[in-house]
Order: C-alpha cells, then structure tokens, then sequence
C-alpha cells in the first residue's frame, strides 16, 4: 500500500490471466469477483476452453492458487503479471470455512478421524493428544462444528 499524490490510499494491482474449461469458467469469475478483481476479457482459448482477464488487488490473490485448482480439478493456469497501482478497493471477505474442533480431551483415533473425513480435512494424524476447544481441522463449510475424535470402533465376536 502506498498513498498517491492527492492522499489517496493505492494499492498494487496484478493483471491475471486463467486458462480454464467452460465448464469451470462460471465459478472461476464468482470468485475473482469475490476477491474485488475486474474482469477485462473473455475469449475462447480453444478446444471446449476459455482465456479470462482480470484486473486484481494483489492482497486478494494470496492463497487462490490452490483453491483455483480445486475449483477447476487442476485443469486451470494462471499467470500474473504487475500491473498498475490503483485506488485501494475495500475490505476482502474473511475465510470461508469454518474450524472442526474437538468437544472432549484425550488421545485422537484413527477410526473417528475416518468417519469425519466427509466434514473436512484434519490438521492432526491419529494418536495426537487433545484437548477440549482445540482445532483440529478445517470444516467445509462456513460454520465451526464440535466434533468427537476419540471415539473408537467397539470390537465384538
């Protein structure tokens, strides 16, 4: 961030470019727009797939790689190229999933862990010691969730 000649707060702005299928197009631009990016282009790339161009905060890139690719099933590229400094373009939105925490204290176990794999990944292997009010992992949706990683599967003949 840097203040320009009137005393306004600019910030960098990177041009972005994402090779992507059509069928992955639509989300791709929900979420640079979610991340305050200007669409400049659209044009077909070829073969069923799509060239976007945007104009971005730098500050709203961080951490989209990935998801990106998550997004696309690692189908998409993207490059990124500095483009100009531009008047700051507001807050960015916080994270986006919510925490699995765990609910009692203990030794964690790989049976649990597996039957709350749908819920999200874990952030901790079986066998780790917990304690109530921890995090454990990142929770798919919006939401913190309480869950119970020391339950074990009861053998019986």
């Amino acid at each position: 961030m840097q203040k320009g000649e009137n005393g306004e707060l600019l910030e960098p702005v990177e041009e972005v470019v994402i090779d992507v299928d059509e069928e992955h197009a639509g989300v791709v631009v929900q979420k640079m727009s979610e991340r305050k990016a200007e669409m400049v282009e659209l044009r077909p790339s070829g073969g069923n797939r799509q060239r976007l161009v945007f104009h971005a905060p730098t500050r709203g890139l961080i951490g989209y790689q990935s998801e990106l690719l998550t997004d696309t099933r690692g189908t998409a590229v993207m490059n990124r190229l500095f483009h100009a400094y531009e008047p700051y373009k507001g807050e960015l939105p916080g994270r986006t999933n919510g925490v699995l925490i765990s609910n009692e204290q203990g030794e964690s176990v790989a049976y649990a862990m597996w039957n709350l794999e749908d819920r999200g990944p874990m952030v901790i292997d079986p066998g780790v010691r917990v304690y109530q009010g921890m995090i454990i992992g990142i929770h798919s949706r919006d939401n913190d969730l309480e869950v119970n990683v020391l339950k074990g599967k009861k053998l019986t003949n």
